[in-house]
């Protein structure tokens, strides 16, 4: 994989911390292996960032991701969350059933946002069509009347007036009509700032695993993969990790560290 020499930027590094550089020391790793399921990485070329949450099996010798993501804003009207990103690229999949986390992990959240489009062109934000965003409110799908430049895939368009058939055209079909979904206001269960994470399914709203270490370095699957390993670490005390230049972090996920018997030293310095 490609390191990079001293007077280039690059996308992804295999050097402790990262692109980004979020362990100002050299950290612990725990002994190695971890295999991970290359279905749970970020689609080649978006690279899992260094200070990724995740859970470690010590038995099983595996992995499992637990990705974040910091809200920017909500347009509850069309179902529209927009969450920040940085170098490494666009982490979030059509199909994640997200959830906000909340003080206590081992608890279900009553509502989730399952994605179904993903607007990637920004370089600092990504703009997920979702089912929902609140609860209580009314739906209806209006025709869209103006389709010029527009992608209709990410856009989240519907073939339908009902919702039935959510298009797969990226490029307007002059012989179609789509039509887009409006919510009116209901009682939001997501808001700007708050932090999201991926649930266990449909069924079971918690978090997808309760985390016990973080990312060594950055990690990108290489298209060609069927496996992939993963080193991760549990202690960076001699020196802070610096939380701003990794995947958004809450109370209670530092609290399931600790308790797991992860020891950082968090700092907010940028």
């Amino acid at each position: 994989m490609r390191q990079g020499t001293i007077n280039n930027y690059i996308k992804f590094s295999k050097n402790f911390g990262g692109v980004r550089k979020c362990y100002e020391g050299k950290p612990t790793i725990a002994v190695g292996g971890f295999m991970c399921d290359p279905t749970l990485m970020p689609v080649a070329p978006n690279v899992m960032a260094a200070g990724t949450l995740v859970y470690a099996d010590e038995q099983a010798r595996t992995i499992v991701p637990i990705y974040t993501f910091k809200v920017k804003s909500v347009d509850a009207s069309e179902n529209k969350i927009t969450i920040e990103k940085f170098e490494t690229g666009t982490i979030a999949k059509v199909g994640m059933k997200l959830l906000v986390v909340g003080s206590d992990l081992t608890q279900a959240v009553s509502n989730l946002s399952t994605v179904i489009a993903i607007d990637s062109s920004n370089a600092d934000y990504d703009v997920l069509t979702v089912d929902a965003v609140s609860t209580g409110g009314s739906t209806s799908y209006t025709e869209v009347t103006d389709t010029t430049g527009k992608n209709p895939a990410t856009e989240g368009w519907y073939e339908d007036n009902s919702g039935a058939t959510l298009t797969t055209d990226t490029t307007p079909d002059a012989e179609k009509t789509y039509y887009k979904k409006v919510v009116t206001s209901g009682t939001a269960f997501v808001a700007q700032g708050d932090v999201l994470a991926e649930a266990q399914s449909a069924s079971v709203k918690k978090i997808k695993a309760i985390p016990n270490g973080l990312t060594y370095c950055d990690n990108v699957l290489d298209p060609d993969a069927y496996a992939i390993d993963i080193d991760y670490i549990w202690n960076c005390m001699e020196k802070p990790v610096l939380e701003r230049r990794m995947p958004p972090l809450t109370a209670s996920l530092k609290k399931a560290l600790r308790d797991n018997e992860c020891y950082f030293r968090f700092s907010n310095r940028k």
